[in-house]
């Protein structure tokens, strides 16, 4: 029974060591998809409906959904071409969902300034995950659920295709005007963006794993640790 015992720690082990590594090595420069959660639930209307709720949390997830294949898009220049698009289209869903998108942009400016709390560099990634872990044992549940997918609806990424649409558009344009090197961004459609999705998904399940497992002395002992601030 003991040796069964070990056994079993230790593959928990290798498990959690694995999923933290897919963890660290697929996020990069940015809030844990968590602590992403749970500050755009403090900015959250009290005054929100279940259904424009969700569209708020899923337009909080949006930015790191879309950057590895569209870096440009995860700027506060794409988050208010999104905004205006939705503003325009007086559906209260999407305008929480563009709502939701800007906080996420703007979390992340407060967070990765040099003197933000993600510093130094090279404790981004260990910082972000622990902060993800306090939150996931310590306030999920108050503002949001944690575990839950809050996935873009087909309205949402319309918004987006004709947001970015645009937004390239534009900057093209500019690049053009100043005589720059003309960057041409990736293709971004439908089934580009589900894919993301599908990752991003991949993504948060492994780490929802993980959170479950960790201890509370190993979070608090790492964020104190890495706290520069």
């Amino acid at each position: 029974m003991y040796q069964r015992y070990n056994n079993n720690t230790m593959h928990q082990t290798q498990t959690t060591i694995i999923i933290f590594i897919i963890w660290v090595s697929s996020h990069s420069h940015a809030w844990g998809p968590v602590t992403h959660l749970y500050l755009c639930s403090l900015a959250n209307n009290e005054t929100t409906t279940s259904s424009t709720l969700y569209s708020f949390y899923a337009g909080c997830n949006s930015p790191d959904i879309l950057k590895k294949e569209w870096p440009e898009l995860h700027s506060l220049e794409f988050a208010t071409q999104l905004f205006w698009h939705a503003h325009n289209s007086t559906t209260e869903d999407l305008i929480e969902f563009a709502l939701g998108f800007g906080c996420h942009i703007a979390s992340d400016e407060v967070g990765h300034h040099s003197k933000g709390f993600l510093n130094p560099p090279s404790a981004d990634h260990e910082i972000e995950f622990n902060l993800d872990s306090m939150i996931y044992h310590e306030r999920a549940g108050e503002q949001f659920d944690a575990t839950r997918e809050y996935d873009m609806s087909e309205h949402e990424i319309d918004l987006i295709l004709k947001a970015a649409a645009q937004y390239t558009s534009v900057q093209s344009t500019t690049q053009r005007n100043l005589r720059k090197d003309i960057i041409t961004p990736k293709i971004i459609d439908r089934t580009r963006i589900q894919s993301a999705i599908n990752r991003f998904q991949l993504l948060t399940s492994a780490e929802h794993a993980l959170l479950r497992i960790q201890p509370s002395s190993l979070y608090k002992f790492e964020l104190q640790r890495h706290s520069f601030c």
